[in-house]
């Protein structure tokens, strides 16, 4: 092979493992030729011989990336508008703005759900009661396994007592298909408007019902479904407009 400067050396833009290089080993002493693979000499030396690199230096040199930003380590990471995709696994203690499309009955909206220490309750915005006989549905999901502790109406509209005209209220457990018929309330004049045993309602006033005297009446699992009826005896002297129902539970998880 003839002399030849470097320079005048023909490129190799697509090196392999084994091509070799020319090293010269200890060039301030007693410096000797060697040689090297290409392999040899890559495998020796981690990302840490280089330059330090930033996050868009290391994502210009790779071509099949996804996203752009700062490289994401696992510890406390903050990431920006990303698309998790289903994860195999989550704990969503601390997320907001969690859908209920498939986790929440239908049937069921207007609801608020807050919390203390060992109990929970559930604020319902229940539709107007018509003056007609009939009944008025509402329906809730226990959110904790537990037990109801209390029922509280508080109504928009003032309603006298009368025992010919009244309302009537219960709150049944229908279990987690629907299907249940446990009575929660106690079958008593105590939760109607009856001038007999009853109360009047008040406006924006709030009304405590009677639970059932059976404890194990009051147990729910986690999802049961809970529905709340108001049921028209007679012709109401007026409407009662949007009734705030709220349900209290002892949790047991």
């Amino acid at each position: 092979m003839p002399n030849l400067k470097i320079t005048q050396l023909t490129p190799d833009t697509t090196p392999t493992a084994d091509d070799l290089i020319i090293i010269v080993n200890d060039p301030g002493g007693v410096p000797t030729n060697r040689k090297a693979t290409i392999a040899n000499l890559f495998a020796a030396n981690k990302l840490s011989a280089l330059a330090a690199t930033t996050s868009a230096e290391l994502a210009g040199v790779i071509s099949n990336e996804t996203g752009t930003g700062a490289l994401v380590f696992a510890e406390s990471p903050t990431l920006v508008s990303p698309a998790l995709g289903t994860p195999a696994s989550a704990v969503l203690t601390n997320a907001t703005g969690l859908p209920t499309a498939g986790h929440v009955d239908a049937s069921v909206t207007g609801v608020k759900l807050s919390a203390t220490a060992g109990s929970k309750s559930i604020v319902r915005e229940g539709k107007t009661i018509a003056t007609a006989a009939g009944a008025t549905n509402e329906y809730i999901i226990a959110p904790e396994a537990g037990s109801l502790t209390s029922v509280e109406i508080n109504p928009l509209d003032a309603l006298a007592a009368n025992d010919t005209n009244y309302i009537t209220w219960t709150v049944v457990n229908l279990g987690q298909n629907g299907a249940g018929s446990t009575a929660m309330l106690a079958v008593d004049n105590a939760n109607t408007t009856k001038a007999t045993g009853g109360t009047a309602l008040a406006v924006n006033t709030k009304r405590t019902l009677t639970i059932h005297g059976t404890e194990a009446n009051l147990v729910v699992a986690q999802g049961d479904k809970i529905q709340i009826v108001a049921t028209v005896s007679g012709t109401l002297a007026n409407t009662v407009t949007v009734p705030i129902y709220i349900l209290r539970f002892k949790v047991t998880t």
